[in-house]
């Protein structure tokens, strides 16, 4: 109805958690202290906390590996039609080299974040974009076949991980700079992103664009991310039925964007939107 909601609150924030419980086999019944949990992580692992906010944190982060230790237990007990039923009864049938199960349990430590952060800030990213150049989204209500292109950009253009740390296993020089072998680099996904020599206007906004989907968002190579094929698709279902449903959506006016404090996960804490001309006041 008429009205305005708080995007990120009612819809970005929980679904693509639901949506990776499925796949892990998680209580739906998580997703507020999972969350919460998260958020955390990414303070600790990505952001300048103070002693005293590590030391706050501590309690809830040695809860989130309880937490995976005792879901894997329960669900070698009890498997279910799951991914982590999966490993662990290939585990116990085939015993492949290098799988074990603490080896799961860091496995589901590691999706349990990079699993639903990472597309509810995509997709808090893109609704923005798209509503920031209401143009686009106009295009996309009306000619929907435009959307699978529009993600691609979206994902180029406000990606929701601005860098990533990696190790060099080789010297070599990155546009006249020599870099060491064994030297520790932040690549900054972003900047890659917007290259000009390979993005014509890289810093534009262009659901048209040929080559989006040559953004480095998702890694590369052996660090390809194993989620891509899924956030993909939740992104797209997410504009098909906004851009269905709620076509005369638009921002709210003025609004200040917030985010939580760290290097590399970025997205808005709330994407406040009005819709059938009822403006916030």
């Amino acid at each position: 109805g008429a009205g305005e909601i708080d995007l990120v609150k009612d819809l970005l924030y929980e679904t693509p958690a639901r949506v990776l419980f499925v796949f892990l086999g998680i209580p739906g019944t998580d997703v507020e202290k999972i969350k919460r949990w998260s958020e955390g992580r990414a303070l600790l692992t990505w952001g300048k906390p103070t002693d005293q906010e590590i030391i706050n944190q501590m309690p809830d982060f040695i809860e989130y590996i309880h937490y995976c230790i005792k879901l894997v237990e329960r669900l070698d007990q009890n498997p279910g039609d799951d991914y982590t039923s999966e490993l662990l009864k290939k585990l116990k049938e085939e015993s492949p080299e290098g799988i074990t199960r603490d080896r799961i349990v860091i496995t589901l430590f590691g999706l349990l974040m990079a699993g639903h952060e990472t597309t509810t800030n995509q997709s808090s990213n893109g609704i923005r974009a798209l509503l920031q150049n209401r143009s686009s989204w106009e295009r996309l209500c009306s000619t929907p076949e435009l959307i699978p292109n529009a993600v691609e950009e979206i994902i180029r253009y406000e990606s929701s991980i601005l860098s990533w740390r990696r190790v060099t296993n080789r010297q070599v020089e990155v546009a006249g700079v020599k870099v060491p072998k064994d030297a520790q680099v932040l690549v900054m996904l972003a900047s890659g992103n917007r290259d000009e020599s390979q993005f014509l206007e890289g810093e534009s906004f262009d659901i048209d664009r040929q080559n989006a989907s040559r953004h480095l968002s998702f890694g590369h190579g052996i660090h390809y991310c194993l989620g891509a094929p899924l956030a993909r698709l939740e992104l797209r279902v997410f504009l098909e039925e906004l851009t269905r449903n709620v076509s005369d959506m638009r921002l709210v006016e003025g609004q200040d964007y917030r985010y939580l404090p760290n290097t590399t996960h970025r997205g808005p804490t709330s994407l406040r939107v009005y819709r059938n001309g009822k403006r916030a006041s």
